[in-house]
């Protein structure tokens, strides 16, 4: 089996969220190669509907902690340069308090 490489910078991706009609709201992701994790900020966490029974505390590179709170797999339809859609699996996947960015690990 081969591996695509991540595409650089940074992803969108599609949710659709039901509630008084469906409707589709774009959020933004980053690769992060050296994430254990997918972390999610506090709005994408929102539609995500992942299992959240683990807490997980983060320190960041100048020394910051934040709280994660997941543990569930995050799965995403994606579609490739080819124009093939497929699903990806991202992994444990935390929504943190207080983070700016998505990353993808």
């Amino acid at each position: 089996a081969s591996v695509a490489p991540k595409p650089r910078g940074r992803v969108c991706f599609a949710h659709v969220v039901s509630g008084g009609g469906d409707r589709v709201e774009a959020r933004e992701m980053m690769w992060d190669s050296g994430c254990s994790y997918t972390l999610l900020t506090e709005e994408a966490g929102r539609v995500w509907d992942g299992s959240r029974d683990k807490t997980v505390r983060f320190t960041g590179f100048v020394g910051e902690q934040r709280v994660g709170m997941g543990g569930g797999l995050m799965y995403a339809l994606l579609k490739g340069m080819d124009g093939q859609w497929r699903v990806e699996c991202f992994g444990e996947t935390y929504v943190v308090d207080g983070a700016r960015d998505s990353l993808m690990g």
